[in-house]
């Protein structure tokens, strides 16, 4: 059961009120006070007594810096939803993930309260996840202050889908100001935690999201990835209910059928490739062969043991050695994925031709890697 607490102030209100404070200390007359509201006038219990101990340590910081190494990490583990938040929120005590970085400017060491700030964060959570994730703000592994609360991004495929629709709602309102990958990633949790309880108002929110938003084709692969037996040639269909609004190559329409066809393919590669390849072929270039040899390199770096089955892939519309020899010559690929896209190559003349001053020696040695691959893989065989 959640944990319910009652409406507080506001933080920028209270660190007007409360001015710089002391660094990182305050006066006793404050702390005495602070514990009150913390513990309550005649709070006892292992829980008060850790709010207690936590309080005497961080007052202790303003005579005895070298007390910043020992953070009462064991009492963090031991106090209320509602006192954790409390020290998060504290002006006075370092950077707290729930207020603005610039507010610390002045303090030199924060980074050294980051312990002790993630041990608070990992007990809020522990307690109250959905609450405490509300209450954040969206991931951005770009701010070293920010990463620790990574502690409960990782949980997020353990909030309902009613939480995950608001956590969605109120990252994506400013998402274009967040570039970092983490974001990007929280996004997709989200998502697949929303669709998995509600796909109908998951798929909703993708018809009305904004197409130009980049974390809109996060949010498309976490619905997929939250369907429960997804029936993919149906998903592909839906895309005529998608705006189309955006750049020709980033409609809604190519960005959906591009994360079906990708997601697909971690299920049954061969099936999402005879998709691909059944459909028309674009004029001015085919863009099937570079979106096949996208999926099939990103496949073959997830999961480099199986692609066996490619040697079974013959397409009927799509330049099938075509597509390998991109893969083989795409130095953006991993070494190994670029061996094994070369050892499917049928007609290898056409695709590592010899140079004219080159003699046969060379040429061999040249050649020797993508046979020792095919030897391999008829072993295996």
């Amino acid at each position: 059961m959640g944990f319910t607490r009652p409406a507080q102030k506001d933080p920028a209100a209270r660190l007007e009120a409360l001015g710089p404070g002391s660094l990182p200390g305050k006066s006793p007359e404050r702390a005495r006070n602070d514990n009150r509201e913390l513990t309550g006038s005649f709070a006892t219990g292992p829980a008060a007594e850790a709010e207690t101990t936590i309080r005497r340590w961080l007052d202790s910081l303003a005579e005895h810096p070298e007390n910043l190494a020992a953070p009462p990490l064991e009492a963090c583990a031991l106090i209320s939803p509602r006192a954790a938040e409390k020290f998060l929120r504290d002006p006075d005590y370092g950077y707290a993930p729930l207020l603005p970085i610039e507010r610390y400017a002045y303090l030199t060491k924060w980074k050294d309260m980051l312990p002790f700030q993630e041990a608070l964060l990992a007990r809020w959570g522990e307690l109250d996840l959905e609450s405490a994730l509300l209450k954040l703000p969206p991931p951005n592994d770009q701010d070293e202050a920010k990463k620790i609360a990574a502690v409960l991004y990782d949980r997020i495929d353990q909030i309902g889908s009613a939480t995950a629709a608001k956590l969605l709602e109120q990252w994506t309102e400013k998402g274009a100001e967040n570039p970092s990958p983490a974001y990007g990633s929280g996004v997709e949790k989200v998502m697949q935690a929303w669709a998995s309880g509600d796909p109908k108002g998951a798929w909703q929110w993708l018809v009305n999201g904004d197409p130009d938003q980049a974390a809109w084709q996060n949010a498309s692969r976490g619905y997929l990835l939250g369907l429960y037996q997804p029936d993919w040639e149906a998903l592909l269909a839906k895309v005529d209910e998608l705006p189309s609004n955006g750049a020709e190559t980033q409609t809604p329409h190519v960005l959906f059928r591009r994360e079906v066809i990708s997601v697909w393919g971690l299920e049954d590669p061969l099936a999402a490739l005879g998709a691909l390849d059944a459909e028309p072929k674009i004029e001015g270039g085919d863009h099937r062969v570079g979106e096949s040899a996208q999926l099939i390199a990103e496949w073959l770096t997830k999961q480099p043991s199986n692609g066996t089955w490619l040697r079974d892939w013959e397409p009927q519309g799509i330049n099938r050695d075509e597509v390998f020899a991109r893969i083989a010559n795409d130095f953006k690929n991993s070494a190994e994925v670029r061996t094994m896209a070369r050892g499917l190559i049928h007609d290898l003349d056409l695709y590592v031709p010899a140079e004219p001053a080159m003699d046969e020696a060379t040429r061999a040695k040249l050649l020797e890697p993508m046979q020792t691959e095919m030897q391999a893989v008829e072993i295996t065989e």
